[in-house]
């Protein structure tokens, strides 16, 4: 690819988050080539914000994913309330991917007591029913 190509002749890239970034880590992945992909784990770091973590997350890519949990674990206090702002009941997890939700839960460093852990988790479930168009047949409702 044209982005991978470029930065063996330059040591830079232009990158973005679309399918240019999937080409490129592959392309670093599969030759090997640990400067590139260093370069790309560095301009995802530096790139993340609370107005774009949605588009990284939507990045189907095991590294991505990584990244956007740091980033999350690093700025959850901002990322609740930017998502208290909008009015997000959610607190701001509904949208998290469910690999990315299960592995903030995992963590020993994600910063919410168990009750908020556990309603956001309820939250995210409500939220998942919705979007696959299915219906709550136990739980109660609110």
């Amino acid at each position: 690819d044209y982005a991978s190509s470029e930065f063996l002749y330059t040591n830079s890239a232009p990158l973005s988050i679309d399918h240019t970034l999937v080409t490129a880590l592959a392309t670093a992945d599969f030759f090997g080539i640990d400067p590139w992909r260093d370069f790309i784990v560095s301009w995802i770091d530096s790139s993340l914000s609370l107005e774009n973590l949605g588009e990284f997350l939507a990045v189907d890519h095991e590294l991505v994913s990584d990244r956007c949990v740091r980033f999350i674990l690093a700025h959850t206090n901002e990322l609740l309330e930017s998502a208290r702002a909008s009015g997000d009941d959610g607190q701001g997890f509904s949208a998290l991917p469910e690999s990315v939700l299960v592995k903030l839960v995992h963590s020993e460093h994600f910063p919410l007591d168990e009750i908020e852990i556990f309603q956001a988790c309820i939250d995210w479930a409500k939220q998942e029913m919705a979007r696959r168009d299915l219906e709550d047949e136990g739980g109660e409702s609110e």
